[in-house]
C-alpha cells in the first residue's frame, strides 16, 4: 500500500538527488527499480539509517518502498527550507506512519515532483 503502486521508475529517478545520482550504475542500458534499490541502500549508510531500520522498511514496504523513503529521507535533508537533521529519524517516522496505515509515498513523490518542476520551470 502506501501509495507504491502508483509512482513509476521515471517519478523516482526524476525526484533523486545527485548524491542518490551518484550512486545509480553508468552502464549502456536503462536504469531499472534494482539500481534505484542498491542506490538507496547505498545513501541509506550516508545517511546513518541503521541496516535493522533498512531490513524494518523493506519487510514492510518492500524494497522498492524502503529505497523511495530513502529517496524522500534523502531529499529533505537537502531542502534549503524545513531541512531536516537527523534524516534517520524522519526515515523512521515513515516506518511509524506505515505501520499505521498514515504513510502516503505517492502524495511525498508527487509533492517532491511539483516543487522540482516548479523551481525548473521558474528557472527557464
Amino acid at each position: 500500500a502506501a501509495g507504491i503502486p502508483n509512482i513509476t521508475l521515471k517519478q523516482v529517478i526524476h525526484c533523486a538527488s545527485d548524491r542518490f545520482r551518484e550512486h545509480f550504475p553508468i552502464e549502456p542500458r536503462p536504469l531499472n527499480w534494482n539500481d534505484v534499490t542498491e542506490a538507496a541502500y547505498k545513501v541509506r549508510a550516508d545517511l546513518q539509517i541503521s541496516q535493522q531500520s533498512w531490513a524494518e522498511a523493506c519487510e514492510l514496504l518492500g524494497r522498492v518502498g524502503a529505497s523511495v523513503c530513502v529517496l524522500l529521507a534523502d531529499s529533505a535533508s537537502q531542502r534549503t527550507t524545513n531541512q531536516i537533521s537527523q534524516p534517520a529519524a524522519y526515515f523512521r517516522g515513515m516506518l511509524n506512519k506505515a505501520r499505521t496505515g498514515e504513510l502516503r509515498l505517492q502524495r511525498s513523490v508527487f509533492g517532491l515532483l511539483s516543487k522540482l518542476l516548479g523551481s525548473s520551470a521558474g528557472n527557464n
